[in-house]
């Protein structure tokens, strides 16, 4: 079976034959992908169903569709905010590209004590998310933040349900977890473990193997909000 290519756009038109003519979803359609008339995709807006349609024409501005049918969209079962110490470029980059795919509502890079890299490229993580959101089957789009210091984090998310993840932590989580963090390379610091419990923050643990801050960010966000 072909595979069908979905595609994140801000907002579906609401009837069946429709024109699209954002210059870059224009350029890829033609230039990149190659589609022809005739041919089938999937659109998509953030938190709304898929939609399957027939492209009939393919002009120098614009794409004209049609939709065949309506398919509900995969519901994740929980927004979940990841609070992520800033570790290298690569290893981020997979960070951003498999929370959007498990369906991570808000993704916060966190400067703490042992971060190393300060800086992060704001526009190629959404561009990375977004690739990743197409090709999950889901349309929660994931909310990207500038980063921020360990302590600013915890002043705005204090109101929610949240845990850090640490070796020395408990092995399992209790209630419906809606914000999570996980330390840089280094760990966190005694400092920052007293920040945490200064916000009655718990700590928790992943198992018994030692985990690269990307691993447990995979692992935290499957297991908090798909169970």
């Amino acid at each position: 079976m072909k595979k069908i290519h979905r595609f994140l756009i801000e907002a579906l038109p609401q009837k069946e034959l429709f024109t699209l003519e954002d210059r870059n979803f224009v350029h890829q359609i033609k230039n990149v992908l190659k589609f022809s008339v005739g041919e089938e995709i999937v659109l998509f807006s953030p938190f709304g169903n898929d939609f399957k349609c027939r492209i009939n024409a393919i002009e120098k501005d614009g794409i004209d569709f049609e939709v065949i049918e309506e398919i509900e969209k995969i519901k994740i079962p929980r927004s979940v905010i990841a609070c992520i110490s800033i570790v290298k470029k690569d290893n981020f980059e997979l960070i951003t590209q498999k929370l959007a795919e498990i369906g991570v509502g808000t993704l916060i890079p966190i400067l703490s004590e042992r971060t190393v890299k300060q800086s992060l490229n704001i526009d190629r993580l959404e561009k990375i998310s977004i690739e990743a959101l197409e090709q999950s089957g889901h349309s929660n789009k994931m909310t990207i933040c500038e980063p921020l210091k360990l302590q600013e984090a915890l002043k705005q998310n204090k109101e929610k349900l949240s845990i850090y993840f640490d070796m020395e932590g408990a092995s399992t989580e209790q209630g419906l977890i809606e914000c999570f963090y996980i330390g840089p390379e280094g760990g966190w610091s005694e400092e920052e473990k007293d920040l945490f419990k200064s916000f009655d923050i718990k700590a928790c643990s992943l198992g018994a193997t030692t985990l690269r801050a990307e691993t447990a960010s995979i692992v935290a966000s499957d297991r908090l909000i798909w169970g």
